[in-house]
């Protein structure tokens, strides 16, 4: 199985193929792109066959898009932020290839396909994410809403074994949401606060060891921090 993930965002949409994310292409192993109809592809090569799945959505430019291609033995599907919106049936190991992994080119010294515009976070995985863990890594991964202030929290000591002390950047006079989630955004707790202290103590002596992420929303405000338990 695999996943495939990424934000991005076009400058141009050329009227021939271009490519987001490619290993070895459809010719080798996978690939990640757009087609001349603006349309986002996600193309498997497996033993069986080589299939291509097109999300229906008409892509527009400078505007950023989170992707979530998956494929489990069975199944592809694309999630385009956060919503599933096709999937197509599939079987077969997926092919290897000594090609390298690109990012924004389909081959190799071939240029002719190159994507234009912005590439970031891109993540993948050897399984197959399901749909809500899909949608829990895309809300994870916002960093910039307009209508949203981020911040960052301050976790002592980090790493931690039993507890972690939350500094927020900010006073609050509302309820605010602290959530603990691990790095595929499976949700571990969520509590919620509503002194108006600015700083908590959070008992993670239940987690596994670890990387988590600690998120708080407040209002219009977000903070977020990475953290470690032994």
């Amino acid at each position: 199985g695999i996943t495939v993930s990424v934000w991005f965002s076009a400058s141009a949409l050329p009227d021939k193929e271009t490519f987001l994310v490619s290993h070895g292409s459809w010719q080798n192993r996978w690939k990640i792109s757009i087609t001349p109809e603006k349309k986002l592809r996600w193309t498997v090569n497996s033993l069986n066959a080589i299939v291509d799945l097109d999300a229906p959505d008409i892509l527009k430019t400078d505007i950023f898009y989170h992707i979530t291609t998956t494929y489990d033995g069975a199944t592809m599907a694309i999630y385009l932020n956060g919503i599933l919106t096709a999937y197509k049936n599939l079987t077969g190991n997926i092919r290897t290839t000594t090609l390298a992994l690109l990012m924004g080119q389909m081959l190799p010294d071939i240029t002719d396909y190159n994507f234009k515009g912005v590439i970031d976070e891109v993540k993948i995985y050897d399984y197959a994410l399901t749909p809500t863990t899909a949608k829990a890594q895309y809300q994870q991964s916002l960093t910039a809403i307009n209508s949203v202030t981020n911040y960052e929290l301050r976790i002592t000591p980090n790493p931690a074994s039993d507890f972690i002390k939350i500094e927020f950047p900010f006073q609050f006079n509302t309820k605010i949401l602290l959530q603990v989630s691990d790095l595929l955004g499976r949700v571990y707790f969520d509590k919620t606060i509503s002194d108006t202290t600015t700083d908590t103590k959070l008992d993670i002596s239940a987690l596994q060891n670890g990387f988590y992420i600690l998120s708080m929303r407040a209002d219009n405000k977000i903070a977020t921090a990475r953290f470690v338990k032994l």
